[in-house]
């Protein structure tokens, strides 16, 4: 059964919201043609939802066991009452069509706009109940938990992304040179000039990107390009004038990079999709 969108909508703000207030959330699949037992250790990733007035901490859950469907879903409930969240992981959903990929079942469960505080996270998985501490504060999220063979978290600390910050990448699609590294500064030099400064980031994995122990953001694994350049910036104006930005080179200089840009409020600026735009 799917929950119906306003139901939801109640849902969320309830788990934003009022100690004490007790409710149940629940995701069958939709559309699944059967289920299977879960039978395999259920990992979770935080992250945290971007957007301009309401963040919120998303639990992105897999299973450690692949399956023959890349769409395999985990069927859970969630609910909560007062400080306690608790998520059921009931089953693992098969849909009725596959995509033929191998991957594990997956679940996608927002927790809402979490105040700071303590909170009890109440996992139940293969008729096991694992529980942590959740610690919510405006700097990070951390998680307290022992060792289990039914649930286990990737990482226990999630660093939130300040307010005022932007960063992206710059993708050479050539070998460094001229006239990359001179774009690539001239980008970085506009950006300024419409007030996006440099700063000091504290060292951590803000799940979007990391900071290095001597404060630089990192290269991202995996880029796809000759050379990349990530970047980050502090930013406190309207974020439509870094897109301006962002759409200029993708028009002006599609040949030579590929740039992103990412900002606290959750929008993200393509060059290759900003320069084809008339």
């Amino acid at each position: 059964m799917r929950a119906h969108p306003a139901l939801l909508l109640i849902c969320a703000a309830a788990l934003a919201g009022t100690p004490g207030c007790e409710f149940l959330v629940g995701n069958d699949g939709g559309g699944h043609g059967s289920t299977l037992p879960i039978d395999s250790k259920i990992l979770v990733t935080m992250s945290e939802r971007l957007a301009p007035d309401d963040r919120g901490l998303v639990l992105n859950c897999r299973t450690e066991k692949e399956y023959g469907c890349h769409n395999y879903r985990i069927g859970h409930s969630l609910g909560r009452s007062g400080q306690t969240i608790r998520i059921d992981f009931r089953h693992i959903d098969v849909p009725e069509l596959c995509l033929l990929a191998l991957g594990p079942a997956r679940a996608e469960i927002d927790l809402g706009a979490l105040a700071p505080g303590g909170y009890v996270l109440e996992l139940r998985a293969g008729g096991r109940t694992v529980t942590a501490g959740l610690a919510v504060s405006e700097s990070a999220y951390v998680v307290t938990v022992a060792g289990d063979p039914a649930v286990g978290f990737t990482a226990t600390r999630l660093d939130r992304v300040p307010d005022g910050t932007v960063w992206g990448l710059i993708g050479y699609l050539a070998p460094a040179g001229q006239p990359y590294d001179s774009l690539a500064k001239a980008f970085l030099d506009s950006l300024e000039v419409r007030g996006a400064k440099t700063g000091d980031f504290a060292p951590g994995d803000y799940g979007y990107f990391v900071i290095d122990g001597s404060g630089e953001i990192r290269t991202p694994p995996g880029h796809g390009y000759y050379f990349a350049r990530p970047y980050i910036r502090r930013f406190d104006g309207d974020p439509a004038a870094l897109r301006e930005v962002v759409a200029y080179y993708g028009k002006a200089h599609a040949r030579w990079l590929n740039i992103s840009l990412d900002t606290w409020r959750g929008d993200a600026y393509y060059s290759w999709v900003l320069g084809s735009n008339p």
